[in-house]
């Protein structure tokens, strides 16, 4: 009898699931390493969602010293748009330091369904509950207590640190908004902003100079009037959060607040960007080897694209892809002068921007393509391509800066955003049919650099969807996985299905509800 031999084939996918299991291994320690506790205290719109990281029971009774009550706790506030995930790296780092940390979804964002109360009011009683939550831990010294916030969140933490001095013996504003400073409040203030986002920047001088300027002395910590800003090399908006530097200077700071001398350095490195690359080109191997399969399931004919004179209207696709978005751009500012388009649909910017991509996408489908309809067998290859998006792409965002299991009052929403995401979708298939590697690869930039371009000054021009600019880095990547998944099966509805299904969940997932 012959020894069995595996195939290449075999070969991949056994590396490919090796690799998604080490990465998911890893992306969960902490959960193994620290005291990870997931709760909802109460609060004035119901429950909010709440996370609670702290050293190993064993390591908290180390760290007490016959003069304290317990370990120095910290709050964490995440920014707009997000949720009290993005915000795990500084939680994990601080809490490997001794520190114990809570961290929540404000009003409308992340698994609290209650709507985005922007107000300073609201913002400070979701602080408020998640100070008390904190407070209730045995283990915390309540008289060593610090704030943390990023973008949205940095003004919310500032405003707590000048509303609660007497509280918050430290403030961290990470890529600050603005709040009215005195000399005296907040206590140990750190301004923190990355070198790619020069508005934040600009801000942060601004707050320092307002604030007193800099004194980080520990004459200065002692009696609560230390000021620093810190520039961070090489990030913007969101990669700041990502930045060991970063996070190793919140430590920093918060050890010199609390007159903490360390001999040894914090444990833990903030991999999850990583681990969540090797988790999707794992997933991407697979793929790559099952595609071939799937592909001989389906047969080609006319309807999918390329050489297909029903589907491909000659070289005015090419106007549709590079036109069609600034002029979905003008449209969207003329919609906005008549209604608030930054709340359609019940959910702030969201809702805008999937009617943003409806009309782009219907613009390039008039002008290049003429769509037959779908196939029974491209409505389920489009499904199983939704799944392993959401598999692949998706599901390590949970623990990396989303809730991506949606909760109900979001869970609503997608079908209608995922639908206005279909279009364009629908373009981007029939323009890559057929086509080969080298010539996908110049399509993504093709169509992708103005897509970049339109928003970023609908962003600019259109009242109250500013943060767009901000989220446009992201894009290119959610771009590239459903490029990379989607053009496998090389079917245009197959395409245009699944990833409209993924990029309306991933844009429902983000957004705040309203």
């Amino acid at each position: 009898m012959k020894p069995l031999h595996p195939t290449p084939a075999v070969l991949v996918v056994l590396i490919g699931l090796g690799l998604v299991l080490g990465s998911w291994w890893q992306v969960t320690r902490p959960s193994r390493d620290l005291e990870v506790v997931h709760l909802r205290a109460p609060d004035a719109q119901g429950a909010l969602p709440m996370t609670h990281v702290l050293p190993r029971a064993t390591d908290v009774v180390a760290r007490r010293s016959p003069v304290d009550r317990g370990i120095p706790g910290v709050l964490i506030a995440h920014g707009f748009g997000a949720s009290r995930r993005i915000m795990l790296g500084y939680a994990y780092r601080l809490a490997h330091a001794g520190y114990g940390v809570a961290l929540w979804d404000f009003a409308g964002h992340g698994a609290n369904p209650a709507p985005l109360d922007p107000s300073r009011e609201g913002l400070q009683d979701n602080i408020d509950t998640a100070l008390a939550s904190l407070l209730e831990r045995d283990e915390i010294d309540p008289q060593r207590i610090a704030v943390v916030g990023h973008s949205m969140g940095s003004a919310a933490a500032m405003r707590a640190g000048i509303r609660r001095r007497d509280v918050f013996a430290a403030v961290v504003a990470i890529s600050p908004t603005g709040a009215l400073f005195s000399e005296a409040a907040p206590r140990n203030l750190l301004l923190q902003a990355g070198s790619l986002e020069p508005r934040f920047v600009a801000n942060a001088r601004r707050l320092l100079d307002e604030a007193g300027g800099s004194d980080d002395t520990a004459e200065a910590f002692a009696v609560g009037v230390a000021r620093a800003m810190e520039i961070v090399p090489g990030v913007e908006h969101m990669t700041i959060l990502f930045s060991d530097r970063s996070q190793e200077s919140v430590v920093e700071w918060l050890d010199s607040a609390f007159a903490i001398e360390r001999d040894d350095e914090p444990v833990y490195t903030d991999r999850r960007g990583l681990l969540y690359a090797l988790h999707f080109v794992a997933w991407l191997l697979i793929a790559r080897v099952a595609g071939p399969c799937v592909r001989r399931l389906i047969p080609r004919g006319a309807a999918r694209g390329r050489g297909g004179l029903p589907a491909i209207r000659a070289r005015w696709w090419v106007a549709g892809m590079i036109g069609g978005p600034f002029v979905a751009t003008a449209a969207l500012a003329a919609i906005a002068t008549v209604v608030q388009v930054a709340e359609l649909g019940g959910m702030l910017v969201a809702g805008a921007a999937a009617l943003w991509f409806f009309i782009s996408g219907l613009i390039w489908l008039a002008l290049g393509f003429r769509p037959s309809r779908p196939r029974i067998a491209g409505v389920v290859l489009g499904l199983g391509l939704f799944a392993v998006l959401w598999v692949a792409a998706g599901i390590m965002v949970q623990h990396l800066a989303l809730q991506w299991v949606l909760i109900p009052a979001r869970l609503a929403r997608w079908p209608a955003v995922a639908l206005a995401m279909l279009p364009w979708q629908l373009g981007a298939g029939f323009a890559q049919a057929g086509a080969p590697g080298r010539y996908r690869v110049g399509l993504f930039f093709a169509w992708t650099i103005p897509v970049l371009a339109a928003l970023a000054f609908a962003g600019i021009t259109v009242d109250g969807l500013f943060f767009l600019t901000l989220v446009l880095p992201a894009l290119p990547v959610a771009f590239a996985a459903t490029a990379l998944l989607g053009g496998i099966a090389d079917d245009p509805w197959g395409y245009a299905i699944g990833n409209a299904l993924f990029l309306g969940w991933l844009v429902v997932a983000i957004f705040p509800l309203a």
